[in-house]
């Protein structure tokens, strides 16, 4: 079952934070806080990728494959694009291999 986050405007400060509750995806959300009773709303969070771990770090089929940018940092501390079309990590040059 997914965790939804639930928030409040104008209800005590259980709810004005926000909280997490667990809840089948056919269920309905909440209107009302159920510490308070404050109208509630639901906030989207992002979602999780499920990828391949590999000696703690994810593997660069999986960064390639979901359209992620990989950046590596060479040993005069500069940031070098490793692969990927992030338009924002365009300014970056593209990491050349050393022979």
């Amino acid at each position: 079952m997914p965790v939804y986050v639930y928030r409040s405007e104008r209800g005590r400060k259980c709810c004005r934070n926000g909280f997490e509750t667990l809840q089948p995806m056919s269920a309905s959300p909440l209107k009302a806080c159920p510490a308070c009773g404050a109208a509630v709303r639901r906030i989207p969070q992002p979602t999780l990728v499920n990828t391949r771990i590999k000696n703690g770090t994810m593997m660069d089929s999986k960064i390639r494959d979901f359209g992620f940018t990989k950046l590596t940092r060479d040993s005069d501390g500069r940031l070098r694009k490793q692969f990927g079309r992030d338009p924002a990590a365009s300014a970056v040059p593209s990491h050349s291999r050393r022979k």
